[in-house]
């Protein structure tokens, strides 16, 4: 669950002083890469403001059905204590049984509380949690996840990659105390496996550049494409992109990596493309005040406005005849492996589902 630090909880560094051996410092003013990255997290760019998405919208989806599967299977188990605790108790059964059951009820319940807390924060709430970069006031706009929005002076945060688990890192904005204690926090969208990770090193690249130089040319030329969620609700057909490029993610048009892994991984693809259109159609588009928007106003004119000046779309890597064997082959397999899988669980309950007896004998 590292990859959705900050979702549900704060930060693991709030409060906290930045540890030397998992923090390195970014100078803002100092150049990390040549290379220039957005990976695919731009909402909106222009010479005022640049707009990206939270570094959980990747993933959206899953959490979703996570929590709604636990949260059936817990109001099953609730459903059996109460029961036959209550209404239909076995013959036998004494106090001690009672106790035990109330404890497990206990339990269950507060497991599901939690469960939906987690599943709150992708449905029920905003489509995204936007950050927003204003280049010319040099302030950093922040909806969180709890609503509340972070506003900054650019020059005032603490920017360094930080490690959040034993392999992940991010870019993270921090605000210190006078004890050097982090106050609030934020990451940019794409994470590395690495402090050196080169793409990670190219995303934060891409935002300095931004606030930085003189113009927005430089990461204006940088976007391939925008993900515009800022006033309409990302389409079917943009939720089954987003589940297929965040196998691998990048900036490049869907490939012949990304389809392999997805056709290859096509029931927990599936399952995770139901969870984001869940989430996606009963959250609703975040915004930003009043007063953010005047301080954000767009030049009329501008040369670095996306959709004033948009860019040809990215063209996908065209799929040859050999392919669609190869994917059909992997979707099966995939398939059958997944219903397996299911076959063992319930074996493992002394049980048989059957599903993949049922599907030869279908075929």
């Amino acid at each position: 669950m590292s990859d959705w630090v900050g979702l549900f909880i704060n930060y693991e560094t709030v409060g906290k002083q930045l540890k030397p051996h998992k923090t390195e410092a970014l100078n803002r003013r100092q150049s990390e890469s040549e290379t220039l990255s957005p990976h695919r997290a731009v909402i909106q760019i222009n010479n005022t403001y640049l707009e990206l998405i939270d570094r959980w919208n990747y993933q959206r989806g899953f959490i979703t059905v996570l929590s709604l599967a636990f949260i059936l299977i817990l109001f099953g188990f609730v459903y059996i204590i109460v029961y036959f605790g209550f209404f239909n108790p076995f013959p036998n059964s004494g106090v001690g049984e009672m106790v035990l059951g109330g404890i497990f009820l206990i339990v269950f319940l507060g497991t599901i509380l939690m469960f939906l807390h987690m599943l709150k924060r992708e449905c029920f709430s905003f489509t995204h949690y936007p950050i927003r970069f204003n280049r010319k006031l040099k302030k950093v706009y922040v909806i969180q996840p709890n609503k509340k929005l972070l506003v900054a002076n650019w020059e005032d945060f603490h920017i360094g990659l930080q490690q959040y688990s034993r392999s992940r890192w991010d870019v993270r904005f921090s605000l210190l105390d006078d004890q050097e204690k982090v106050t609030e926090t934020f990451a940019l969208p794409y994470t590395g496996f690495s402090q050196y990770s080169p793409e990670l090193l190219q995303h934060w690249e891409f935002v300095r550049r931004y606030m930085e130089d003189a113009t927005a040319k430089t990461s204006y030329d940088a976007v391939t494409e925008v993900f515009p969620i800022h006033h309409r609700k990302e389409t079917l057909k943009k939720s089954f992109e987003r589940v297929m490029i965040a196998t691998t993610g990048g900036d490049q048009p869907i490939n012949r990596t990304q389809r392999l892994i997805f056709w290859a991984t096509f029931p927990f693809r599936f399952i995770e493309f139901i969870g984001r259109i869940l989430s996606v159609k009963t959250s609703k588009i975040p915004k930003f005040p009043d007063w953010v928007e005047q301080e954000c106003t767009i030049e009329t004119n501008d040369p670095y406005d996306f959709e004033q000046h948009p860019k040809p779309k990215l063209q996908s890597e065209p799929i040859k005849p050999f392919e669609y064997m190869i994917y059909t082959a992997l979707l099966l397999i995939s398939i059958v492996i997944f219903l397996g899988f299911i076959d063992l669980l319930s074996l493992a309950k002394g049980e048989n589902s059957g599903l993949l007896k049922a599907l030869f004998f279908w075929w």
